[in-house]
């Protein structure tokens, strides 16, 4: 007797790959649920722009996001958005995640910036990854 399995199959139009997804092992997970590649995380980085621009106010023209595969920051940000919001970023939406090698390729790209990695899995929040000083820092500037 051979195990079932419902399998998705799946082709991303930002990195060109086809993957499969299990469809049993996540059963709260419809096709239509699923708005990411899993593995290079696009589109993700058009949306924490969004989230940027209406949280911080910063202007549209004053941040874009890269293409996929281009090499730097996956935020290109104007002078006006750094004054606001003072981060290199690197976004990941990826079902697994090498944290280390993630933080290593943003902070090769974050020059005088400081390197924020953030990761997106589906169906689950987003989740920020910062160096523990600068997080101490902030949290001692607040406390001032």
């Amino acid at each position: 007797m051979s195990a079932v399995i419902d399998k998705e199959e799946m082709f991303c139009n930002s990195c060109h790959t086809e993957f499969v997804f299990d469809m049993l092992s996540n059963e709260d997970i419809a096709p239509e649920d699923i708005k990411y590649c899993p593995l290079c995380g696009a589109p993700y980085d058009e949306e924490f722009r969004k989230q940027l621009i209406e949280e911080l106010y910063i202007h549209p023209e004053d941040i874009e996001s890269r293409s996929m595969g281009a090499g730097g920051e996956d935020l290109i940000m104007a002078r006006a958005a750094r004054a606001k919001f003072p981060y290199s970023i690197e976004c990941k939406n990826q079902e697994k995640v090498n944290v280390w090698k993630a933080y290593e390729q943003c902070d090769a790209n974050s020059k005088d910036y400081e390197p924020v990695v953030i990761i997106k899995k589906n169906n689950f929040k987003p989740l920020v990854v910062v160096d523990a000083e600068h997080f101490i820092k902030l949290h001692k500037q607040e406390s001032e």
